[in-house]
Parts: structure tokens; sequence; C-alpha cells
């Protein structure tokens, strides 16, 4: 009788492990049953598995590991980390720095677009900047960043606290 038990419960097992497992290949079919997988994707597209759920899309306000994540797939800026870890040029094209290391002037690449089309200028990065340093309490670390390496960042900083209260 145990041995009986013991080829059934076996058998259980098996079905149960066979039944739990994927479609051969590994590949998820989608839900209006095409059989393209739901892990191929166009060359211009790309997913990012995250160990928890993010709480913001704005950089401005990210704080969080599992947001950079994200936001480093869906927006540029002017350099980008190689696979060494190396800063490189990704927006802009070249860039000087002053004798004193205070100023620093960038060029940006040729033919920039918005997704809607409009050109990406100088201006875009300003307000950017500009953004951030106005957001105030709510973004207290990034705004710290800015302020505190940037010369008239933290008096522009306070001035925008005294407008927004």
């Amino acid at each position: 009788m145990k041995k009986l038990l013991v080829i059934l419960l076996s058998l259980l097992l098996i079905l149960t492990f066979t039944a739990c497992g994927g479609s051969s290949g590994g590949e998820t079919e989608d839900e209006g049953g095409s059989g393209d997988s739901a892990f191929q994707t166009a060359a211009d597209e790309v997913i990012v598995a995250t160990g928890s759920q993010f709480t913001t899309l704005d950089p401005a306000l990210n704080t969080e590991t599992v947001n950079e994540y994200i936001t480093y797939h869906i927006y540029s800026g002017l350099f980008r980390f190689d696979e060494n870890g190396e800063a490189v040029p990704e927006l802009c094209d070249t860039y000087e720095t002053s004798e004193d290391g205070l100023t620093w002037t960038f060029t940006l690449k040729d033919g920039l677009v918005w997704s809607d089309g409009d050109p990406i200028t100088a201006k875009d990065f300003e307000y950017s900047y500009l953004r951030v340093l106005g957001y105030g309490a709510d973004a207290a670390y990034n705004v710290y960043d800015i302020a505190s390496n940037v010369v008239g960042a933290q008096e522009y900083n306070e001035k925008a606290l005294e407008v927004g209260n």
C-alpha cells in the first residue's frame, strides 16, 4: 500500500511540474494567439525588468534605484556611461572647459530632435536645470546636487522658493 501511495504521489509531482513548465523554447505567446513571443522586440524596443514598482518617471524627482532602471532607457543626456563606466558624449558633440574649470561649453550634435520633430536646443537643457532648481523640497536631494556644484544655482533655488510660497 505504501509503495502504491509513493508511486501515485511521484506521478502527481511529475504531472504538477510538467504542467507548470513553459512552452518549448521558453517563449510565451501573446494574448491574441498569433504565436509571436512576448520577449521578441523590434530594433527600437527594450524590455527592462525591475525588482519593484517604480514611483516616478521624472528624473528631477527620482531618488530610487528602481526608477533609474527605467529613466536610463527613456531619457538621453549630454553624456552616458559606456560599458566600462566611462562618461562618453551622447547628445553633445564636443565640450570645452575653461582654464579655471568653472565654465563648461557644450556643443550639441547636429540634427537632434524631440519625438514630435522639433529641434533640441541649448534652451531645453537650460529649462531642465532651472526646473529642478525650482522644485524645492520635493526634489531636495537633486536640487542640492546641482546647487552645490553650479555657480549661482543656490541663489536661483532660493528665489524660486520665495516665489513659490
